[in-house]
């Protein structure tokens, strides 16, 4: 006894329906607005954004540069100083070498350049390192005239 079972027939999927296709949305057209410096400016909705964050920064720019200066200001005098003090290296090495290359000065002068920075180091070490008191004395010096450049307490002379 075989038992029939109602053969079942496959129902197809439903197919996809394609979605009505649409036209592109339209571009907003480039108009003319005025901007506040009250020169009118190309501009468009993407666009107007970056030109109102450009000229924000741009009115802010004085004062970006103002609060820069007041928050490095001792470490930017000593940059100034450093290359104040190699451009005054640099020059006076061009005004040497310049003597030196002048035929009968560079002769007569070289030496005498040596024999003069010979006896004034000379002259300092005898002055100024031979003895502790006098070290001292150097440093207080030393100290008084960075002070007075860079603007510290005055120094007593």
């Amino acid at each position: 006894m075989q038992s029939k079972e109602p053969e079942k027939t496959p129902t197809p999927a439903p197919t996809p329906t394609p979605a009505p296709v649409s036209a592109p949305a339209p571009t907003p057209k480039a108009e003319l607005v005025e901007s506040p410096s009250s020169s009118p400016v190309m501009s468009s909705s993407s666009g107007q954004d970056t030109v109102n964050q450009v000229l924000t920064i741009l009115s802010r720019l004085t004062d970006y540069v103002g609060e820069f200066f007041v928050t490095y200001q001792k470490p930017l005098i000593n940059v100034a100083l450093v290359i104040t003090a190699l451009v005054a290296v640099y020059l006076t090495l061009a005004v040497l070498d310049a003597v030196n290359h002048i035929p009968l000065l560079g002769f007569i002068l070289a030496p005498l350049f040596e024999l003069v920075g010979i006896i004034y180091a000379a002259w300092f070490v005898w002055r100024y390192m031979l003895k502790a008191s006098t070290r001292q004395e150097l440093y207080k010096d030393i100290s008084g005239l960075t002070s007075q450049v860079t603007g510290g307490q005055k120094a007593d002379s």
